[in-house]
């Protein structure tokens, strides 16, 4: 996840939040403002959170399990060498 859509799901929370408390986007108050009046965390915390416990949940797991293959598969020699994708931006 890129820092663009880290903040996008930070935005996007908070919009959630702010009904809760009535409050309008021209009552000028910070996202951070908001978070703290209603004792929420960042998204990116709860994300973070959510990924350690799952983490934490495959090392439990017994060895064969295939979330756990999963995790710890590691490919063998050289892939194909793929050229990037060009964007529609940079077709002429």
């Amino acid at each position: 996840m890129n820092r663009e859509e880290q903040k996008q799901l930070g935005v996007a929370k908070v919009r959630f939040l702010r009904p809760f408390l009535g409050i309008i986007v021209r009552d000028k108050y910070n996202n951070v403002d908001v978070r703290n009046k209603l004792n929420q965390d960042s998204i990116l915390d709860e994300i973070r959170s959510y990924q350690q416990n799952w983490i934490q949940h495959l090392k439990r797991m017994e060895n064969n399990r295939s979330p756990n293959l999963t995790l710890q598969y590691q490919p063998n020699g050289k892939g194909d060498i793929v050229f990037p994708r060009r964007r529609w931006r940079e077709q002429d």
